[in-house]
C-alpha cells in the first residue's frame, strides 16, 4: 500500500444493506487520500474484488467524488459513498467480479481523485471466485 492517510471516526454506522454482515467497526477507519494497493494473487484464479465505503465525514452528497481503478481498468467512476449508500454513516459493498492478475500476479487498486475532494475507503475483500459464480 503507497499513499493515504490513515483516519478514524466513533460514529454509529448503519451495516444493514451489507449481505456479508460486516461488523461497524470495520467501517470507523479509512485511509483517505490517493492511495494504491499492490496484491499479490496466486495466478491463474480469478477473482471478486469488494470494496467497503462509509463517509463518516461529509453528511451530504456530492461533497466527496472520486475513482477507482482495478488493473489499470475504470471500476468505479465520479464515485460518491453518500449517494451509493443513500446515506451517510451508512455502508456500501462495491464487488467487481472475475478480476485476473496483472502480468506481475498482482491485483493492483487504485483510488485517485475525481472532481470533488479525494477518496477513501474502508477495507477491501479479495476472493478467488468458483466456476459458475463469476
Amino acid at each position: 500500500m503507497t499513499g493515504g492517510q490513515c483516519a478514524g471516526s466513533d460514529d454509529v454506522i448503519d451495516t444493514s444493506g451489507v449481505l456479508r454482515g460486516s461488523s461497524s467497526t470495520l467501517y470507523r477507519s479509512e485511509r483517505f487520500g490517493e492511495c494504491t494497493y499492490t496484491i499479490p494473487v496466486a495466478s491463474g484464479k480469478a477473482y471478486a474484488v469488494a470494496l467497503d465505503f462509509a463517509e463518516t465525514f461529509y453528511k451530504a452528497r456530492g461533497q466527496r467524488v472520486f475513482n477507482v481503478s482495478i488493473n489499470g481498468q475504470a471500476f468505479l467512476t465520479n464515485f460518491d459513498i453518500v449517494a451509493a449508500a443513500g446515506a451517510p454513516d451508512k455502508a456500501i459493498v462495491e464487488t467487481a467480479r472475475g478480476v485476473r492478475p496483472d502480468a506481475n500476479g498482482n491485483i493492483v487498486i487504485h483510488l485517485f481523485n475525481g472532481p470533488v475532494d479525494q477518496p477513501k475507503i474502508c477495507g477491501i475483500q479479495i476472493h478467488v471466485v468458483r466456476l459458475g459464480f463469476d
